[in-house]
């Protein structure tokens, strides 16, 4: 993540590995919106703390409800509804490319072993806290 968007959260956190991989998770409908559209879909997570708070769609953490709510906005707008499961690491086909040691020498080997997998752009999804106004948050993503 770009150190500008690790300032939108809690400064106080001595590790960044749980957000980041919240943040991994919820930019998935705003990466590949098309391939989610009025579909359901299975999301394998391997980390517990990102698996909760998407779960439950709720973070007592201002800066993970920040995730959370527009993850599910978005997905309310593409009519699409997650199925989550959790996963061991190593289990975790999209984990490979971040990890040195069990992943392929190159993303082009990555592609090789997914010969079908479509090349997606990452967007960082927008954060919403609760003093902003959820209606118009809502209007953004076509709901209201």
């Amino acid at each position: 993540m770009p150190m500008s968007y690790y300032a939108h959260f809690d400064p106080n956190q001595r590790k960044f590995i749980n957000i980041a991989e919240a943040v991994a998770l919820a930019a998935v409908p705003f990466s590949c919106p098309c391939a989610l559209q009025g579909r359901s879909f299975i999301h394998f997570v391997d980390n517990t703390f990102a698996l909760s708070i998407f779960v439950h769609g709720y973070a007592s953490r201002p800066d993970c409800a920040a995730l959370v709510n527009p993850y599910y906005l978005k997905l309310a707008s593409l009519n699409s509804q997650p199925y989550f499961e959790w996963v061991p690491s190593k289990a975790n086909l999209s984990d490979l490319p971040s990890r040195e040691s069990r992943s392929p020498k190159s993303l082009i080997d990555f592609m090789d072993i997914v010969p079908d997998a479509v090349r997606v752009e990452f967007v960082y999804p927008p954060l919403f806290y609760g003093h902003h106004n959820l209606v118009e948050l809502a209007s953004t993503f076509g709901l209201v």
